[in-house]
């Protein structure tokens, strides 16, 4: 099984448990709330807190995630149909 066969099967397991799933586990809350929780934390440790930064990065952080990981969905789709169609 060379690693193209794996990627496919790991994409099809991925892909059967949807779309929204895949996005917001992976990206919004693995990326996004985990990425924005240190930023947060290490500002309030290592600097003076400003709220206007929590929201920025409560908002934006999240927001990147869900951007990034529909982006990813996307190609991996075209790539998935790609391959389908050889």
């Amino acid at each position: 099984m060379d690693i193209l066969e794996i990627e496919a099967t790991r994409w099809a397991k991925i892909r059967s448990k949807g779309r929204y799933r895949f996005i917001w586990l992976r990206y919004v809350f693995g990326y996004g709330i985990v990425v924005a929780s240190l930023l947060i934390i290490g500002d309030i440790i290592l600097f003076t807190w400003h709220p206007q930064r929590t929201l920025y990065f409560a908002v934006v952080f999240p927001l990147a995630g869900y951007i990034l990981g529909a982006l990813t969905w996307r190609k991996n789709e075209s790539l998935a149909n790609m391959g389908d169609s050889e």
